[in-house]
């Protein structure tokens, strides 16, 4: 709620006002409901800059294409790498055909703990 209160200020301080906009009071009149909802921007723009405004909205677009792209990598990397298509059968891969009785057992260890219905640690 407060991010959608705070991106709102920040849209209206980075378009500002005109003298045509509706909803700017210039009396003083009690504040009616609409000025509530949508303020306008002669108040903040005391607070603000309009170019502050606008590198806020720009911090806000980079953030989001910062987390598609993450999103869009996790999902290439479970299609594609990790799929089960490239790993179709564990007794095939290479690092499970190293000898040693301490890594049978290690392999053992995790297998019996990744297959289980319930692991409790400690």
């Amino acid at each position: 709620m407060f991010f959608a209160v705070f991106l709102v200020f920040t849209v209206v301080a980075a378009f500002g006002s005109g003298p045509d906009d509706p909803y700017a009071s210039g009396s003083s009149d009690p504040a009616s409901l609409s000025d509530v909802l949508v303020p306008s921007a002669d108040g903040i723009s005391g607070l603000t800059e309009p170019w502050h405004a606008w590198v806020t909205l720009g911090v806000f677009a980079l953030i989001a294409l910062c987390l598609h792209a993450q999103r869009t990598q996790f999902s290439r990397v479970l299609a594609a790498e990790l799929s089960p298509q490239r790993f179709p059968d564990a007794a095939s891969d290479p690092a499970e055909q190293a000898e040693g009785h301490r890594f049978q057992e290690l392999k053992q260890r995790i297998r019996l703990e990744q297959h289980a219905p319930l692991v409790m640690y400690h």
